[in-house]
């Protein structure tokens, strides 16, 4: 019983994650969509830097997102894979992967804030 609770909680957080990996993905697309309307403006060469340097921020990012959203997946699926065959050693194979996972899920969330910031920063002196 003690392994469905963790089992359940473990579930719940890749929910969570899997929510903010999409929720950044949708912030990346306006974020794109601002960086191409400020492109065709008439920029400084420094300007039209930190453009290119967004675009690429934001692939590597999407590309980042990506990668951790199959890792969930790929995690969910095996949480229900053993569940279903009731796996005695589930509880450590759930805490490796799981500390990996939250680890990753914070690396992740932290690095996004940070460019988010970087981003904001550069659209007030852009516009």
């Amino acid at each position: 019983m003690d392994s469905q609770l963790n089992f359940d909680a473990f579930h719940g957080e890749i929910t969570e994650w899997k929510s903010m990996v999409n929720l950044v993905r949708d912030e990346l697309k306006i974020f794109n969509d601002e960086l191409s309307k400020i492109a065709k403006k008439n920029l400084s060469m420094d300007a039209l830097r930190h453009v290119e340097h967004f675009q690429n921020q934001f692939i590597r990012q999407n590309e980042v997102s990506d990668e951790f959203f199959h890792d969930l997946k790929q995690a969910d699926k095996a949480i229900m894979r053993q569940l279903e065959t009731s796996e005695k050693n589930a509880d450590v194979k759930l805490g490796d992967e799981h500390f990996e996972l939250r680890d990753r899920a914070n690396i992740y969330e932290r690095i996004f804030k940070d460019l988010k910031n970087e981003y904001h920063s550069f659209l007030e002196k852009a516009v």
